[in-house]
């Protein structure tokens, strides 16, 4: 983007692109969660994996799950008891819920508790139905896919000014 100053300067906005380590981590039962996350890797160039899978930490990583007796899956809190801040240095959370409750809470939680960088905007629930029978759409995929493209390039890139004559 260009901009010319008081002074005739022609100020070019350069966009700096920051290679980042990217991970998608996923818990499901009924395979909602996957279909998510693997919307969401797709579009990143990873592969979503489970919670069960050998995680080795990445730069951000995508966490999601659902809710099971207002809390999460017992595999989802040994994972997040799991992580720390030397191997993660941020974490967003995504969840798909038929209920009002989502998994983000206590993700964000225990991202918090081991000193994870994690923000409340950059979260993503998908609501399905109470019935606990639907499955994501493709209007849920696009909008999983959108959002976390949008968490990305909000980190990605870095907005600098360089003057040139």
């Amino acid at each position: 983007m260009r901009s010319r100053c008081k002074c005739g300067m022609i100020l070019v906005t350069v966009i700096e692109r920051k290679l980042m380590n990217i991970a998608v981590v996923f818990q499901t039962r009924s395979g909602n969660t996957k279909i998510v996350a693997d919307a969401i890797a797709s579009a990143l160039g990873v592969e979503a994996k489970s919670v069960t899978e050998p995680y080795e930490g990445a730069d951000l990583l995508f966490i999601g799950g659902g809710v099971y007796g207002l809390d999460v899956d017992p595999t989802m809190k040994t994972f997040l008891d799991a992580l720390n801040a030397k191997t993660t240095k941020r974490i967003v959370a995504f969840s798909t819920t038929g209920m009002t409750k989502s998994a983000v809470k206590k993700i964000m939680k225990a991202a918090k508790l081991k000193k994870i960088p994690v923000d409340k905007k950059d979260h993503l629930v998908i609501k399905l139905g109470f019935d606990h029978k639907s499955k994501p759409q493709e209007t849920h995929k696009q909008q999983a896919v959108a959002w976390a493209e949008s968490v990305v390039a909000s980190l990605d890139a870095t907005p600098t000014l360089v003057a040139t004559a």
